[in-house]
């Protein structure tokens, strides 16, 4: 929930919408039909293969280590590791690009524009924005670098502990009275201790 409330590529498509009743559409039938069958099929999909083929600690070293398993198992070792690599390239390509899309906005349109360059045209903001997204493309391979042999279950929980006090904070703002800028450090707080 936190990616999708919080995340900047999905601020930039809502705000470039012609209206707000097609956004909430358009995002309710995308949540329904595209983004929750995957994960929701993937992991029941192979996780009753994994049991149904008793795989244990005995066979994997991990948790994190089922999916390959079973794509080896059910597709062979050429298939089975092809359809894996482009299963997880496509889901990293598609982050890695929301990510580059968001972090650009962000650079060009909240702080080029508004910070250094005031009178900066839409051709000085696409030349900025295009390096930004050289820099960020940069720093995102050297991050996905430091994460490399670390399992899924890890980075997932790092990124949990990063969203959940925004998620928070959201939620509580959403059904209170005023903005309260001072509870955002405390639940971020909060959420580091919890977690």
């Amino acid at each position: 929930m936190g990616q999708i409330l919080l995340d900047q590529g999905y601020y930039s498509k809502a705000i470039s919408t012609a209206s707000s009743k097609k956004l909430l559409l358009a995002y309710v039938i995308g949540t329904i039909f595209a983004w929750m069958p995957v994960p929701l099929l993937c992991g029941n999909v192979i996780g009753s293969v994994g049991v149904s083929l008793g795989l244990g600690s005995d066979v994997l070293s991990s948790a994190s280590d089922i999916a390959p398993y079973v794509y080896h198992v059910v597709f062979g070792s050429g298939l089975g590791s092809i359809l894996f690599i482009l299963m997880i390239f496509m889901a990293g390509l598609s982050t890695g690009g929301d990510v580059l899309s968001g972090a650009q906005s962000i650079c060009t349109v909240d702080i080029y524009k508004k910070y250094i360059n005031k009178e900066a045209t839409e051709a000085d903001q696409v030349k900025f924005g295009k390096r930004m997204t050289i820099v960020i493309g940069v720093v995102m391979a050297v991050v996905a670098m430091f994460f490399e042999g670390r399992s899924l279950v890890s980075i997932d929980v790092m990124t949990g502990i990063l969203f959940a006090a925004h998620v928070r904070l959201l939620s509580m703002e959403s059904f209170g009275k005023e903005f309260q800028p001072g509870l955002q450090p405390l639940l971020s707080l909060s959420a580091l201790s919890v977690e």
